[in-house]
């Protein structure tokens, strides 16, 4: 259920598909200035920056600005300080301590003709669906006895879900148990809901391709379903769920029902492409 692309192929993949170059450049012990040129220099271009790790966990944010040449940065961040105290006068993040946690920036480059389209991205998309195994979704099937994929995904889910040993474990370890699940619905959950809105994006005269899309549009609701069973996402005592039989047996029920759904989005993806051959 969650698909682990070399990251740099994730970031490849979304620059080649809007059509524009770009440059990755990762954090090395000693090119603190060479990173810090690079940025000031697109900054006075015109032109933000992608930056990982900044601030909070290696996620991305959005460089905009800079004072003293580059040895302060200024952006955009989830993760960033919501007190204005800490914030620049226009609510962006502002650090001199942007190398400590940096781990890679990509710069935009110039607009290109791109190849990428949405026949390219199903059709793999769909080699990733119906590997039995993944080592990463760039080579799909290529690293059997990785990790379970498609259908036998979810049944090690279900089977996860389903152990008797719940029934007596001591609450740490449950809420350490619990916590993989409730990762798990979350990735699940995020990922079917940005494949069914690209869908929906694309569906003006494919009807079948919006078809397809609800049925990832209901993967993301059970998702939510799934969490409810354990009293919502933000219940502090959600991991009790693990020790009562008949939760257990409700969130089995829900992902089996996310199971069958999966397949007939594989299905579907399987007829749309034949008929594009």
């Amino acid at each position: 259920m969650t698909v682990v692309n070399h990251h740099d192929t994730t970031i490849a993949r979304a620059f080649n598909y809007v059509g524009y170059g770009f440059e990755i450049i990762t954090k090395e012990s000693d090119n603190y200035d060479l990173l810090r040129q690079r940025i000031v220099a697109s900054i006075d271009a015109g032109t933000p920056v992608l930056a990982f790790g900044i601030i909070g966990p290696p996620e991305c944010s959005l460089i905009c600005g800079y004072d003293e040449d580059g040895t302060v940065l200024f952006g955009w961040s989830h993760f960033q300080s919501r007190d204005p105290a800490d914030l620049a006068a226009n609510g962006m993040f502002k650090t001199s301590k942007w190398y400590d946690d940096l781990w890679k920036i990509v710069l935009c480059g110039a607009p290109q003709t791109t190849s990428i389209n949405v026949r390219d991205i199903v059709k793999h998309g769909l080699a990733i669906a119906t590997a039995s195994y993944l080592g990463d979704s760039d080579n799909p099937g290529g690293e059997e006895g990785m990790y379970a994929a498609s259908s036998l995904a979810y049944d090690a889910w279900m089977e996860y879900i389903s152990r008797e040993v719940y029934d007596n474990m001591p609450n740490e370890e449950l809420r350490r148990q619990y916590w993989f699940h409730h990762t798990m619905v979350g990735s699940n959950a995020e990922a079917k809901a940005y494949l069914g809105n690209f869908l929906h994006y694309h569906t003006a005269g494919d009807p079948e391709l919006g078809r397809i899309a609800e049925l990832y549009d209901e993967i993301h609701n059970l998702s939510w379903r799934i969490w409810e069973v354990a009293g919502g996402s933000n219940n502090k005592e959600a991991y009790l769920a693990l020790a009562d039989s008949a939760k257990r047996a409700a969130i089995v029920d829900l992902l089996n029902q996310m199971k069958l759904l999966e397949l007939q989005g594989v299905d579907g993806f399987t007829a749309w492409l034949a008929d594009k051959e």
